[in-house]
């Protein structure tokens, strides 16, 4: 994440706003497809650029969007690295609490950030949770609840508030 690029993405936005409902057509150069079909909203969210992130949904950008190959939904993208004001953002915009990995992202936590415990994956639990996301959602690898992918991910913060709110393993 560089703030200072989010300048840059909005004056590109600005001159081709159809980039707004584009998805990523194939795997990176380096042939990972887990990028494949992510939109800009994806990416966006995923880093908490918020200024970006309203002009994406002003020109049309779906904040349900979830074919991406990785984490599906754009919720999950910013709740994977606990992007609260993200989060807050796409479901004030619409996004639907239940989307695709959500859960499990929040759960699992940190993409970009390894074991990072200081992110607020708890937080980010609550706010899908409140936002009516399944607490036991099994749609995910394996059919693993957002519990078994914190307790495989080592977030012993997220496995507590889960454990807490009354999740099953």
């Amino acid at each position: 994440y560089q703030p200072e690029l989010e300048d840059i993405a909005l004056a590109i936005l600005s001159e081709y706003p159809e980039i707004a409902s584009m998805e990523w057509p194939d795997p990176d150069e380096g042939g990972q497809a887990f990028v494949q079909f992510a939109t800009p909203l994806h990416y966006a969210s995923n880093d908490g650029k918020i200024r970006l992130m309203r002009k994406l949904i002003e020109l049309g950008a779906d904040v349900n969007a979830d074919r991406a190959n990785w984490y599906r939904s754009v919720l999950s993208w910013a709740a994977n690295n606990a992007r609260l004001d993200a989060i807050q953002l796409l479901l004030d915009s619409g996004a639907e609490a239940t989307s695709l990995n959500a859960v499990h992202a929040a759960a699992f936590g940190g993409s970009s950030c390894g074991a990072d415990e200081a992110k607020d994956y708890p937080a980010a639990l609550q706010l899908l949770l409140d936002a009516g996301a399944d607490i036991n959602d099994r749609r995910f690898h394996d059919n693993w609840t957002p519990l078994q992918t914190a307790i495989d991910s080592g977030k012993t913060r997220a496995v507590e508030f889960l454990r807490s709110a009354g999740a099953e393993e």
